[in-house]
């Protein structure tokens, strides 16, 4: 659910956390061809100051990063942004715009930009002809700055030296003829036709996207006439459906576009319009054509776990008359331009009456190995899956969207009783199971990582004798697959604490927020719990997620269910009431009074002792309160600049989220207490590292990673001036290019560099 912020934090494939936010700071591309892996999650949402002169980056603030190339020779380079799924197991990938200047950074001019490649490729690519000795500066950032996520960027120079198609720098006019829209007309709904481009990230790019933005510009939004005018219909005839509205709020009808405004609207970019309106001689665009043996609008494809939006057989109908209507040479009438979301025929699915299972892309369920009897054990690879798109499966919420490889098995309870499955090996797995069938899938339990230092999960849950239960192992996000072991047991009677198959209500009492408040920056508490991966049930990570919400979210108050953060009923005290909550948009003040029975108890005591309450022990660090020698600027990883003060941070922080985990597990079991742990930490960097003796007591650095082992604390390297201290709630996040090996943590993914520690709780 947190994120340890002092540690370099990066994602399985190794990038670094906080890099480029501005111009100012662009990662200088050295040569060609160039290919890196990013993340705008890890940068703070900044406004980009002059960056909005390429009019799709919006002028707020956007999470966004830059690079920079200075051309050594004449010639067309072609620039890509490609999204990449979130290790998060439940962001879908991001949607990329790219943006390139030249310039200086406080006098950007926009060079080239670009949005989608096309349709169904949701990456970007620019072809930029480039000036030998000019500097280029390149701005990856979300779809109209509301999406962010891992990406790879790569710039190489294109097979000629003269771009066929040089990507545009302007935005389409709303009106063709280039005057201005009249002022407060609206496009759609709430969308002024001023802003209508760039709501759309339309470009002025000759392209039929642009054409259509004009021609209901010129119908909708008061542009200028021209003298140049010709009928939607061909043969030109009048609209056999005036009052149909095409597309907008309504004002858009065909009735309003029977007569067209501008001499490049007379031609087959027109044709969807016309197919809709019933001119003569054209067919209008649908799911279901005359030769449909069972058309069924009503037929469900899929819902989307995070907001519950069921996909119906009528709504994809609907988008494929709209793409013939707003994409008629690029795409046409094509009904299989559906399946891009489904994976799977839904033509077949929603006009024969096809069968969803054998139809969906989901063979692997179908084809689910069966367990005859318990106790089971079995090793596997999920490499060897197929990857599928399986829409089914996502009512777990753990389960990211799109591709994933994933194991499956069945096993029909001949008992009524309590039954464990378990991962192991060097997976980095989520277990998910569910009842029900292939075509209506029922989640029943998931789990990421079952304790601490093990990246296995574990599931329990009641069985009714008779009914069948489908099991999905797959790895943490869309590209981990590796070996692994699963087992299955049963005991009788029912599970003391069966597992949750549904996300955390941020509420205690389960209630809905305001679907306004923000949880963190940028992170609504509506979509919170899906974004940390937090499930209900799992008692630490629920609660400590419910005792946050509960302050910041807008929940009902549950006045006799309320209790003191400090142990002894104190109020937290004034020296600690402006302590900012990691990761969440509180401070300790605020959760003085906490709501919900269930944060009465030992699993609030990590932010008590973090909000100095007077009855908790003395503030949880790497050293202790006895300690004299600590210094924070002792290096212990070189090439990370990971201090001394990082790895006490990261003791804080651990025990804040953390409190009632134990500290190792032999497996399954715990061998050790909880509470105020350093070792914690300290373990994932080095067991050949004396970190606590190096950086409490002035002990020699021995070990193999970071400086040398005859490194004394005198002389060890010093830390940036921007390290933290030891009672920062944010760190330094300096640049690194080491690998990195994937580590897995129960609630999260944690990333080491053979032995730096990174959490992040998904």
């Amino acid at each position: 659910m947190i994120i340890l912020r002092s540690v370099v934090a990066l994602l399985a494939f190794g990038m670094t956390a906080g890099q480029a936010p501005t111009c100012d700071v662009a990662d200088a591309v050295p040569s060609l061809p160039f290919r890196v892996l990013e993340d705008t999650q890890l940068v703070s949402p900044t406004a980009q100051a002059g960056a909005d002169v390429c009019g799709i980056v919006p002028a707020g603030n956007v999470q966004g990063h830059w690079f920079s190339y200075t051309a050594q020779e004449d010639g067309c380079l072609d620039a890509e942004v490609i999204g990449l799924s979130a290790s998060d197991a439940m962001t879908p990938p991001l949607d990329p715009i790219l943006s390139v200047y030249t310039g200086t950074c406080s006098a950007l001019m926009c060079t080239a930009m670009t949005d989608d490649i096309s349709l169904q490729n949701l990456n970007s690519l620019v072809e930029l002809q480039a000036t030998a000795g000019t500097t280029y500066y390149f701005l990856v950032t979300g779809f109209v700055g509301e999406s962010a996520g891992p990406f790879s960027f790569t710039i190489a120079p294109s097979t000629s030296t003269q771009c066929e198609n040089p990507s545009a720098n302007q935005i389409c006019p709303v009106c063709p003829n280039g005057g201005e829209p009249a002022a407060g007309a609206l496009f759609d709904g709430e969308t002024l036709c001023s802003d209508a481009a760039v709501a759309g990230a339309i470009l002025n790019d000759g392209g039929e996207s642009c054409a259509i933005l004009q021609i209901a510009g010129t119908t909708i939004c008061g542009c200028p006439t021209s003298q140049e005018s010709c009928p939607l219909c061909p043969g030109g005839e009048d609209v056999a459906n005036p009052d149909l509205v095409v597309f907008g709020d309504g004002s858009l009808t065909c009735g309003t576009l029977n007569s067209l405004d501008g001499v490049d609207t007379c031609g087959a970019v027109t044709a969807g319009f016309a197919a809709e309106c019933g001119c003569p001689g054209t067919s209008p665009c649908r799911l279901c054509d005359e030769t449909a043996t069972n058309p069924n609008p009503e037929r469900l494809l899929f819902n989307f776990p995070l907001d519950s939006v069921p996909y119906t057989c009528a709504d994809a109908e609907a988008d494929i008359r709209a793409s013939a209507v707003l994409n008629p040479i690029e795409q046409g009438c094509s009904p299989s331009l559906v399946n891009f979301e489904t994976g799977f025929d839904v033509v077949e699915f929603c006009c024969f009456n096809g069968d969803f299972p054998a139809i969906a892309n989901i063979t692997n369920c179908d084809s689910a190995s069966v367990i005859t009897a318990l106790p089971f054990t079995v090793s596997g690879n999920t490499g060897d899956a197929t990857a599928e798109v399986n829409a089914q499966a996502e009512s777990c919420g753990l389960l990211n969207y799109g591709e994933h490889q994933g194991e499956w098995y069945t096993y029909t309870a001949n008992a009524n009783g309590c039954v464990t499955g378990r991962t192991s090996g060097n997976l980095n797995s989520i277990l998910f199971v569910y009842s029900g069938e292939c075509s209506d899938l029922m989640c029943v339990a998931m789990n990421d990582d079952v304790f601490l230092s093990v990246s296995g999960s574990e599931v329990t849950f009641d069985t009714v004798a008779g009914t069948r239960y489908f099991f999905m192992v797959t790895g943490s996000s869309s590209d981990d697959v590796d070996t692994y072991t699963f087992e299955i047991s049963q005991i009788a009677g029912n599970c003391p604490s069966p597992t949750g198959g549904k996300l955390c209500p941020v509420c205690p009492d389960g209630r809905d927020p305001d679907h306004t408040a923000f949880y963190d920056d940028g992170l609504l508490c509506i979509d919170a719990a899906s974004e940390f991966g937090v499930v209900d049930r799992d008692s630490q990570d629920c609660v400590l997620f419910q005792t946050i919400g509960a302050s910041i979210c807008g929940c009902p108050v549950v006045a006799t269910d309320t209790c003191k953060l400090c142990p002894n009923g104190e109020d937290v005290p004034a020296v600690a009431a402006d302590k900012s909550i990691p990761d969440a948009l509180t401070t300790c003040s605020q959760l003085n009074d906490v709501a919900g029975a269930s944060t009465c108890g030992n699993v609030t005591a990590g932010i008590a002792n973090f909000c100095e309450c007077p009855s908790s022990s003395p503030i949880c660090s790497l050293c202790g309160a006895s300690s004299t020698m600590f210094n924070p600027d002792l290096v212990l990883l070189e090439d990370e600049n990971y201090t001394c003060g990082n790895a006490n941070e990261d003791t804080q922080y651990y025990y804040l989220w953390y409190p009632l985990d134990p500290l190792y597990y032999d497996f399954w079991y715990p061998l050790e207490t909880e509470g105020c742990n350093p070792s914690t930490v300290v373990s994932f960097i080095d067991s050949g590292i004396n970190v606590i003796d190096y950086c409490c007591n002035g002990g020699p650095l021995t070990g193999t990673v970071g400086p040398t082992a005859t490194d004394s604390p005198a002389a060890a390297p010093t830390a940036s001036s921007d390290v933290p201290t030891t009672d920062s709630g944010s760190s330094s996040t300096p640049q690194s290019t080491s690998s990195y090996v994937a580590v897995s943590f129960r609630g999260g993914i944690v990333t080491a560099s053979l032995s730096l520690l990174c959490l992040f709780v998904s």
